[in-house]
Order: structure tokens, then C-alpha cells, then sequence
């Protein structure tokens, strides 16, 4: 998956996970480390029956960087294997440092809400 970085730098972090940080080193957004799994069988829970992780690496072509992810072919050889067959995360990054505060409520932490409300 091609990168378009906008001055960002791209690296992995310890456990493979993708890391964009600004040319002066602060930490922008984050995804978690690529997993790939099997759909449930039929009359199983939601949990997957087999779930590994995705090697993930970060590659400079003559067209920029790309983020590589090499699914296991053993994992296709499986007999078993439920499709369709999920990789997780998504190419798509969150950027994670925003908030909000709330008068009404001054100290609790929005860090994590899904929105950005202006104006409390």
C-alpha cells in the first residue's frame, strides 16, 4: 500500500505496528500490529478459530514508501479455513491528540470520545 506521508516519516514499532511521527519526532498517529484471522465457522462464536500476525515491513520504492503486509501462505493450506479471510488494522491511520473539556464535567478525561465538541 502506497504511503502518502506529507512530510511525515513512516516506521514500525516494536510489536510491527505503524508509527507516523513529524520531522521533529513527535508521535502523529498509530495503528496497531496487523493480525489476519478466518471467518468463524458456522455455529461458532464470533471469535476467530485461528488468528496470527501479518509480517509488516516499510519499503522505499522510486515512487515513495510502501507499507508492505505478507499474509502467511501456510495459513491459506488450512483445509478448515472459514472465508472470508480478515486483515486487521486497516491501512488507515487515526490521528489521536485531540480532546475536549467540558465545564460540567472538569475532571474527566475525552481523550477517547469519537467526537470533538466545541462550545462545553
Amino acid at each position: 500500500m502506497p504511503l502518502d506521508l506529507h512530510g511525515l516519516q513512516a516506521s514500525l514499532d516494536e510489536s510491527g505496528g505503524l508509527v507516523l511521527t513529524s520531522p521533529d519526532g513527535t508521535e502523529f498517529a498509530s495503528s496497531g500490529t496487523a493480525m489476519m484471522w478466518a471467518s468463524p465457522s458456522v455455529g461458532q462464536s464470533v471469535d476467530p478459530d485461528r488468528q496470527v500476525i501479518v509480517p509488516t515491513q516499510i519499503l522505499d520504492t522510486k515512487d515513495g514508501p510502501v507499507l508492505r503486509l505478507s499474509p502467511h501462505p501456510a495459513f491459506f493450506q488450512d483445509p478448515g479455513i472459514q472465508y472470508p479471510v480478515i486483515i486487521d488494522p486497516s491501512p488507515t491511520l487515526a490521528d489521536f491528540k485531540d480532546t475536549y473539556v467540558d465545564s460540567a464535567h472538569p475532571t474527566t478525561g475525552y481523550g477517547s470520545a469519537a467526537d470533538l465538541k466545541v462550545g462545553t
